[in-house]
């Protein structure tokens, strides 16, 4: 025989475990308890959040009119190849687990960026944007491109860790001599442009009146020595070189143009600056080009290719040749860390913002 006292014991009991379970769950919906928050993907055993994924393409999104609608959405990723899960996958490898894998090991190397570092590079990066930018601010434009001051800081902070990251896993590459060359005879002509310095002045009447008097006593081709006499002088170096074109608004290129070499300009008021501009010297060089079938002759065809680039020019070539071939290493360094051992990416959750079926 059953004891239904017992039975009945056990059913009360079994009913005060499932209010309390339902109170708990009640008291979490009413005072805000946060849930456990969807994980997206886990590298190194660190969480990439599917909030923050799906934040990140919100606000892709809301950069474009078009892509704000869900049919206009839809329709761009659709024109990529992509699916609304595909696209978040894609998001995922490109974004959010490359960030996690240098994060990682930046830790794991003892890789660091000071402040003072990452001032550093601000305030690189707002200087280079006044000096080209004099119809919009520089939060206005930060914000155009979906970035909140702090947010673009990190994004800083984060390209200074690669780097330095890069920087330490490759110090002892062995660069590709054959590559080299190959870059440096191919981009050659990217780096036709010409040398110059400038001298600033407070005002107009002083520039024109300081060149009027230096032209009286000049002519002909100018030294450097020469121009040094009007004052100050900046070096800027070649126009062709991008950091260069960073130091200066375009309106200084553009007028260095008509200058040409071992001659100064007139007086040119440029963005809110008033320059004399010297340009020392111009370098041409036309596409490599070779007639002959046999190897050894096309070597000593290079060669003399090689031979009539400026070494600063060669430099920045060579400089910007081996950067490429670590750009790729790394690259490829990073595919192979973003492997099942290391990243696990979960299903994209059927009520994510961006799953959307029309």
């Amino acid at each position: 025989m059953y004891d239904k006292s017992k039975i009945l014991r056990l059913v009360k009991s079994s009913s005060l475990v499932f209010s309390i379970i339902l109170l708990c769950l009640c008291l979490c919906a009413c005072f805000g308890v946060e849930q456990p928050k969807q994980v997206a993907a886990i590298v190194y055993g660190n969480s990439i959040y599917e909030e923050d994924v799906s934040n990140y393409i919100s606000q892709w999104r809301n950069m474009d009119e078009h892509r704000k609608t869900d049919e206009g959405f839809i329709k761009e990723i659709t024109s990529l190849g992509f699916t609304p899960a595909s696209f978040r996958e894609y998001i995922l490898n490109t974004v959010f687990i490359p960030e996690k894998i240098v994060n990682y090991n930046c830790k794991q190397l003892n890789l660091s960026i000071s402040q003072e570092e990452l001032n550093s590079q601000i305030d690189k990066a707002k200087t280079s944007f006044d000096t080209q930018n004099s119809q919009t601010t520089f939060d206005l434009a930060l914000k155009n491109l979906g970035y909140t001051d702090d947010s673009w800081q990190d994004n800083i902070e984060f390209n200074l860790k690669r780097e330095k990251l890069k920087r330490a896993l490759f110090s002892d590459y062995d660069f590709d001599d054959s590559l080299l060359k190959e870059y440096i005879i191919e981009h050659a002509p990217d780096c036709n442009g010409k040398y110059s310095y400038y001298v600033n002045f407070d005002t107009m009447d002083e520039a024109k009146q300081a060149h009027d008097e230096f032209v009286t006593v000049h002519s002909g081709d100018i030294s450097l020595d020469d121009f040094k006499s009007l004052g100050a002088v900046i070096d800027i170096g070649w126009s062709s070189f991008k950091n260069n074109k960073e130091k200066l608004d375009t309106a200084y290129f553009d007028a260095l143009t008509g200058i040409p070499p071992l001659r100064i300009s007139e007086p040119l008021d440029l963005a809110k600056k008033i320059y004399i501009i010297y340009c020392e010297q111009e370098f041409i060089i036309e596409k490599f080009e070779t007639s002959s079938k046999f190897e050894y002759q096309k070597q000593i065809d290079e060669q003399a290719y090689i031979n009539k680039i400026p070494q600063d020019i060669y430099d920045y070539l060579e400089l910007n040749a081996k950067s490429e071939q670590i750009d790729s290493e790394f690259n490829i360094w990073l595919q192979d860390q973003n492997n099942e051992d290391n990243v696990k990416i979960n299903k994209m959750p059927s009520d994510a913002n961006y799953n959307i079926d029309l």
